[in-house]
């Protein structure tokens, strides 16, 4: 019931960066991929006979079934598509599990190192102001370095909208 962003913060905060992304990743790919085989066996057949008398629908459907994995991806690095939502509609879609898979882990990356470091900051931060003593250069180097993860999320956030626009999906 808590937002994705809070739990891999979390998780960065308790395991650091490396461990953190590699559980954060794991776990999210692995959810988002039941979440999808979910709605392909148990709602897809019912749901996508319905849908697919839409034009609309089956335009879509046409353009996921022959470019996949960029959709997938393309959508996952947008912040602009919940998670949740796309689990299921990718689900009554034709896209190959191995596209889906795939396009979704790497597509969800960005943000959780980014979010990851984000907790993993915050943990140095604590250490720091208990007296921990990390130095100006390891300073300057947390700065940086979280200052650089959230610019490069946002920019591959706006590269991926107006991938998404362009192609009118």
């Amino acid at each position: 019931c808590l937002p994705v962003w809070i739990l891999t913060v979390s998780c960065g905060f308790l395991f650091k960066i490396t461990m953190g992304t590699l559980v954060v990743s794991l776990g999210q790919t692995l959810g988002v991929c039941a979440a999808f085989l979910v709605a392909k066996t148990l709602a897809g057949k019912t749901v996508a006979k319905k849908l697919t008398s839409r034009p609309k629908f089956e335009a879509i459907d046409k353009a996921i079934s022959s470019e996949g994995f960029k959709i997938v991806l393309l959508t996952r690095l947008s912040f602009l598509f919940p998670y949740n939502i796309l689990n299921y509609i990718y689900g009554l879609t034709k896209v190959k599990f191995t596209d889906y898979a795939l396009g979704s882990w790497l597509g969800m990356l960005p943000a959780t190192i980014m979010y990851v470091y984000c907790g993993a900051a915050l943990n140095e931060l604590t250490e720091v102001k208990q007296g921990v003593n990390t130095g100006p250069v390891g300073k300057v180097f947390l700065y940086i370095g979280l200052f650089t993860a959230i610019i490069v999320s946002v920019i591959i956030a706006r590269i991926a909208n107006n991938a998404i626009k362009k192609a009118k999906v």
